[in-house]
Formats: C-alpha cells, structure tokens, sequence
C-alpha cells in the first residue's frame, strides 16, 4: 500500500506511515491511487522533456556544424579566387616583360599541355628504360675509329679495352640516370588513376618544380657527361691513335629529352619571377559575400 500523503511505500496492514508519520485511516483508495497517477505523470512528463531536451542539443549541433561546412566552403573559395587573381597577375606581368616572346606564343596557351604531363613522364620512363637497360649491360654496338678507319664494335669489347675505362663509367652513369628517370616517370603517371605515391615520397626534392623538366635536363646532362667521357677515352695501337663515338641514342636522349625539359620549363610551367607577385586583399576573414 501507498501513503496517500507523501506516496511512501507501506507494508499492507500499516497504521502510520513511517515516512510523514500520517495514519493511513485518514487516506483513502482514491488519494493513494490518484497520487500514483500524479507520479507517472510527473515521470512522463520529465522524460518527455528530457527528450526534447536532446533533441534540441541535436539540432543546434547539426546547425553549428553545417555553419561551420559553410565557413570552410567560403574559405576555401577565397583561397581559390586569390590564388587565381595572382596567376593572372603574374601571367600579365610576365607578357609584358616579355613582349617579343609573347608576341611568337600569343596563338597558343603552353599551360594547357599541363594535362598531358603525364603521359609524356610516362613516354619518358619507357625510353628510359630501354636506355638503362642498352647502357648498363653494354647491349649495342659503337663506332671504332683507328688510323682514319671507322667500324662496329661491340661496346663490351671496348670497355675490356686498356683506355676504356672512362666508356665504362659513362655507360654506367647514363644507365642509372635513366633508371632513376623511368622510375620517377612511372611513379608520376600513376598519380593520373589517384595513386599519389609521388606527392608523398620525391615531390618534396623537386621544390615545386615541374618532375618533366627536372628529367628531360637530368637525362639530356648525363647524355652529355657520357659524350665527354667517350670523347676522353683513347688508346694506341701499333702508333695508331683508337677511339670511339657514343651511340646514337645518346645524341637522341641529349637533344630529345633537352627540348622536353626546356619547353615544359620556360613554356608550359611559365614560372614567373617572385618579384612579380602581387599583394591583395586578406581573406582571412571572409564571410561569403564580395
């Protein structure tokens, strides 16, 4: 039984309740049954409350974190939108440094071969390759010259040579550059299906410079090391002076690779000079509107 005064659990048969001390003559049925009701109703109404309560924290959480999506968005815009307003500038500065340049190229937009940067680093890996591989396990043949006389020669023949060891070094020197441009070749073609190993891992060596220069005048400068190498390798026989011209895959490499390098940097990458950068406004601050 309940007491009808302050809701107390009594044992059946109780005179007093021992809570509030009331006598239990005093409460009727309907007091202790109506007090029940008043508690649920007390605890129904607490719950719901309790409910709404959560449900409006929910709200104002999913409002400050769409708010804060929006300020993230606007930001990001602004960044985007100065970032373009400083190439344009710097591009403008650049044309007017450079009117005769300019005025040859003014037909056509170099920067937009940018898109297709991956798919010569990928051409270049593939020469490349086949570089490395002819130089390193000495795989051609080399034009021998002796007394006024000229001929084929295997390659392997002449770096067993006394006086040839100089070849040696340049076959090698040249094979490993192109090795290492085949793999930087393939690793930057690759970040065209969104495998970004080369961002994480030899982007940061290369500063900001375009990875398609940087190889063609890497490959171009071994192409010219192996040349003077060649050209200091000689020997004598029988009073006859013997020496030996590079192949004609080197002259390829120096002057193929040399023009891919020198046009993705002067033409397609157009880096301006930092002088020329431009001061705008902050966006620090920026709350959407202009």
């Amino acid at each position: 039984m309940f007491c009808g005064k302050c809701g107390a659990q009594m044992p059946d048969g109780s005179a007093f309740c021992s809570s509030c001390g009331a006598r239990f003559d005093n409460v009727t049925p309907q007091q202790t049954q109506q007090y029940a009701q008043n508690q649920q109703y007390a605890q129904n109404q607490q719950y719901t409350q309790n409910q709404q309560y959560a449900q409006n924290q929910q709200f104002a959480q999913n409002q400050q974190f769409a708010q804060n999506q929006q300020f993230a968005q606007n930001q990001q815009y602004a960044q985007n939108q100065q970032y373009a307003q400083n190439q344009q500038y710097a591009q403008n500065q650049q044309y007017a440094q450079n009117p005769g340049m300019n005025a040859a190229s003014a037909s056509f937009d170099f920067s937009s071969l940018k898109k297709y940067l991956h798919f010569v680093a990928v051409g270049m890996a593939v020469i490349s390759l086949v570089f490395a591989i002819m130089n390193i396990f000495n795989l051609y043949e080399v034009s021998a010259s002796v007394g006024g006389y000229s001929g084929k020669v295997e390659v392997s023949e002449v770096i067993d040579t006394e006086g040839f060891a100089s070849v040696l070094i340049g076959n090698i020197l040249f094979g490993l550059v192109n090795l290492a441009i085949a793999a930087v070749g393939a690793l930057y073609f690759i970040r065209f299906f969104g495998i970004f190993v080369y961002d994480n891992t030899i982007a940061k060596f290369f500063k900001g410079f375009s990875p398609v220069a940087i190889l063609g005048f890497a490959c171009a400068g071994a192409a010219l090391l192996q040349i003077i190498l060649y050209a200091i390798a000689t020997t004598s026989t029988m009073g006859m002076t013997v020496s030996v011209s590079v192949h004609a895959t080197t002259l390829i490499a120096l002057f193929i690779y040399g023009i891919i390098g020198a046009v993705d940097f002067f033409l397609v990458e157009k880096r301006p000079a930092k002088s020329a950068q431009p001061t705008y406004p902050n966006y620090n601050n920026y709350n959407g509107t202009f």
